[in-house]
């Protein structure tokens, strides 16, 4: 979402941002996210997205007997309301539903679905018309996830 303090004529936008993504407290990993989302007032957006939470390449998990499932994506939908926080700033909560990915550490072909809820804050700086910028962290509550990104709108 990429409110700037002005209506703008561009109400679609596409959101690429990368970060670091945390799942129960463990170092993190990559995260990448692409969201195609429609501003419906200059307040409130709706988007589609999808998320990487992690990737595991630790090829030892099977010589200790990890049996446990870690998430590593995330396909959703999210409402966002925006404050402006300034000239060309806006502060940001995003709601969301979507369905988790959590693979198995030792058999790679062994994967679980759930329906995992998401809430998140972000800051928005809109620099010119058709882009902004943006810093974001969400929690993804039922997989225990964290993602903090840094990314771009693209408005159309």
């Amino acid at each position: 979402m990429s409110h700037a303090a002005e209506p703008s004529r561009f109400t679609n936008y596409v959101s690429l941002s990368a970060g670091q993504s945390k799942y129960n407290g463990t170092s993190g990993d990559l995260s990448l996210n692409l969201g195609i989302g429609q501003m419906l007032n200059s307040n409130v957006s709706a988007e589609i997205f999808v998320r990487s939470l992690g990737f595991r390449f630790d090829g030892l998990d099977s010589l200790f007997g990890d049996t446990n499932f870690y998430p590593t994506d995330h396909g959703g939908i999210a409402v966002l309301g925006s404050v402006s926080a300034g000239t060309a700033v806006n502060a940001y909560g995003r709601l969301g539903i979507g369905r988790t990915t959590l693979e198995a550490a030792t058999e790679p072909r062994a994967k679980e679905h759930i329906t995992d809820p998401s809430v998140g804050v972000g800051l928005v700086v809109g620099t010119v018309t058709r882009a902004a910028f943006k810093v974001e962290a969400t929690r993804f509550t039922k997989s225990n996830v964290t993602t903090l990104l840094l990314g771009a709108d693209i408005r159309f």
